[in-house]
């Protein structure tokens, strides 16, 4: 695990009758003090053992100490997924009173009955009932590997019906540009920004004239759910919405408007410090970006939290969320009153003070050759029109991982694989 001294988590299973032999369902890094850290990590040193004592094991993102399956541990959980694995389980007590071999799975079938779990097939009708009609619904768009299960387009609409609730706050008013993979992650993919084509009434788009272009957008805008569910049988994987809304949808269709308050897209409501590191795997081929790897994970979360301390010695309150990759996206809600120029001259004078803080941790480099061995602190990202993307929103990674909000309290003790559509939420 990534706590220091300790554990990050704990592997949980259960003892399968049949095949006499214990089954993972899970882990828990949650419910834990400080002081029951210390007690568990000392009883889990002396119950060290070489060998895997599970059938198997899905996914290995950590490095994993194997120990003697006898301590039975009490847990609570949300539901089971499809793939028999407990959606945020929370570590309550240890359970003396219990042998391992009695913690079963009652029937030995965990995912009956939970048909709103995020993996499940959402019935037809509730497609008919939003009036969306999806199309190629069995089309692969994630194809099964050893460690993760196959998803189709089915399972992609399934999962933003499912976080419909939790999205849609996070893309209403906003210009929305779709990232599309009509094909799945391994086919042609192509970036979505003008929409020129028919589309249903409930879809609503806003015509944004375009500086760069000279010329207007006309950008599809996200409010119902609807909207979501038409957008992602599109084949949008990713939705990236910009940092500020419309407030007026006929207010910001020429240059002579967009700068006035009553368009306020010129105004965020956020600030985003875009923290990318440039540590190499020793992987890549000549010439690629670094992929993602643990080391390069974790100097990323050291920049994090030195910068919110920092953040919080200026009385500034961030949010932070994981990319769905190897980058964190660290947060600032600002009054709507400040245009993008401000807020990307503070970013800017904000990354300068880390870099001189911290010069052997962080660059803001443009040539990427001088990055390597940095965290590399993007600050140009608060532009007008720049985009990333969207909390919740899926990531076309062989793991489909989720960009994931992320209490700081739990940041040194996650990495951002293991937030994916299989087990997340």
């Amino acid at each position: 695990g990534n706590r220091i001294d300790f554990f990050g988590s704990l592997l949980l299973a259960v003892y399968c009758m049949k095949e006499k032999k214990f089954k993972f369902v899970g882990h828990t890094g949650s419910g834990f003090d400080y002081k029951l850290l210390d007690t568990v990590y000392s009883k889990l040193q002396e119950l060290k053992i070489e060998s895997m004592p599970i059938d198997h094991l899905p996914y290995m993102n950590r490095e994993t100490t194997w120990v003697k399956p006898i301590l039975v541990a009490e847990v609570k959980f949300n539901v089971w997924t499809k793939d028999g694995i407990m959606r945020a389980p929370i570590f309550l007590r240890f359970r003396e009173d219990k042998k391992p071999t009695e913690c079963t799975i009652q029937a030995d079938n965990p995912t009956k009955g939970d048909s709103n779990d995020v993996g499940y097939e959402i019935k037809e009708q509730s497609h008919n009932s939003v009036d969306v009609k999806i199309s190629n619904p069995d089309k692969v768009y994630w194809s099964k590997t050893r460690e993760h299960p196959e998803f189709t387009k089915k399972d992609l609409i399934n999962y933003y019906e499912f976080i419909g609730p939790l999205i849609l706050p996070h893309l209403k008013d906003r210009p929305l540009s779709l990232s599309r993979y009509p094909n799945g992650i391994h086919g042609k993919s192509f970036y979505h920004k003008n929409w020129d084509q028919p589309k249903p009434d409930f879809v609503m788009t806003a015509q944004v004239h375009s500086e760069q272009r000279n010329d207007n957008i006309n950008y599809i805008v996200c409010n119902n759910k609807e909207s979501l569910l038409w957008i992602a049988n599109l084949g949008c994987i990713e939705m990236h919405p910009w940092y500020s809304r419309i407030n007026d949808f006929d207010s910001c269709n020429s240059s002579s408007l967009l700068y006035e308050e009553k368009c306020e897209l010129n105004f965020p409501d956020f600030i985003v410090f875009d923290l990318d590191p440039y540590i190499y795997s020793g992987k890549e081929k000549r010439g690629q970006e670094p992929e993602y790897n643990r080391a390069g994970f974790r100097a990323t979360v050291e920049v994090a939290f030195e910068l919110y301390d920092f953040l919080r010695e200026l009385k500034i309150r961030s949010y932070i969320k994981t990319s769905g990759k190897s980058v964190l996206h660290i947060y600032v809600p600002v009054i709507n009153n400040y245009p993008y120029e401000q807020t990307r001259n503070f970013s800017e004078i904000i990354a300068k003070i880390m870099v001189s803080k911290f010069p052997n941790k962080v660059t803001t480099e443009w040539n990427t050759l001088k990055r390597k061995g940095n965290v590399f602190f993007d600050y140009n990202q608060n532009s007008r029109g720049k985009t990333l993307a969207s909390v919740y929103s899926l990531r076309p990674t062989e793991s489909a991982t989720i960009s994931m909000p992320i209490n700081w309290k739990k940041l040194d003790s996650i990495l951002p694989t293991e937030f994916r559509k299989s087990n997340s939420l």
